[in-house]
């Protein structure tokens, strides 16, 4: 999904992911999820 793909990307620029997370809208958990 294309939202996943931002999220990897913004993963490697450097974000935590509680910040990916706030950003995007999603639990920490879904984030861990998307980057499993």
């Amino acid at each position: 999904e294309r939202r996943d793909a931002q999220i990897r990307e913004l993963k490697e620029a450097g974000l935590t992911n509680n910040e990916l997370a706030s950003s995007a809208g999603l639990a920490p958990r879904s984030i861990q999820r998307i980057l499993a």
